[in-house]
């Protein structure tokens, strides 16, 4: 099954259990129908039937260790959806922007993934435009790097083309994923 970007998403907050979400699929009885091993830069997948077409996964990604929550097959604000908003320590948007807007690398690192978890929930997010240029273009090899890598995420941002674009003069090292983002964003924009 395909999880789209447009699903209800959460991202649990580092070290935060998911103990909530598999008492509560014990409590409500949904089967288990997936549990997909880590594999070599791979996540983990476990899944459950909520209901007639409802499905909760939770997804451990690797190397960034971020577990997210996703249902497919309800609508925002349905029951599943309201009691995994109660029950998991899940971050906001507001602090996962802050943190790819904070000054310290490794935090930046942590707010980008964590932003392509959310998918469609910040395409429209004003803060977006300004957190992936000021990561474009951030002193650090690392972030900038990482900037590039999540951009596929960000395609619904009209201005992402141009601002990979104008990193092409500036960055020799990157030069290569920087081509290859492009490129990406072309065939995607011709799909």
């Amino acid at each position: 099954m395909t999880i789209a970007s447009s699903h209800w998403r959460r991202v649990l907050r580092a070290g935060a259990p998911a103990t909530p979400l598999h008492d509560l699929a014990a409590a409500e009885g949904w089967p288990r129908i997936a549990d997909e091993p880590r594999r070599h830069h791979d996540s983990r997948r476990l899944s459950w039937s909520a209901g007639a077409a409802v499905q909760v996964h939770l997804l451990e990604f690797y190397p960034h260790a971020l577990r997210t929550v996703v249902i497919t097959g309800e609508e925002p604000g349905g029951p599943v959806a309201t009691a995994l908003d109660t029950l998991l320590d899940h971050r906001t948007v507001d602090e996962i922007f802050a943190d790819a807007t904070a000054a310290e690398p490794r935090r930046i690192l942590a707010g980008l993934y964590a932003l392509t978890e959310l998918g469609a929930a910040t395409a429209g997010d004003p803060r977006l435009p300004t957190t992936l240029t000021r990561a474009l273009e951030h002193p650090e090899f690392v972030v900038r790097a990482a900037a590039l890598r999540t951009a596929p995420a960000f395609q619904a941002w009209p201005g992402l083309r141009d601002a990979i674009e104008a990193r092409r003069p500036l960055e020799t090292e990157l030069a290569e994923l920087i081509e290859e983002m492009l490129s990406f964003l072309d065939e995607e924009a011709e799909g």
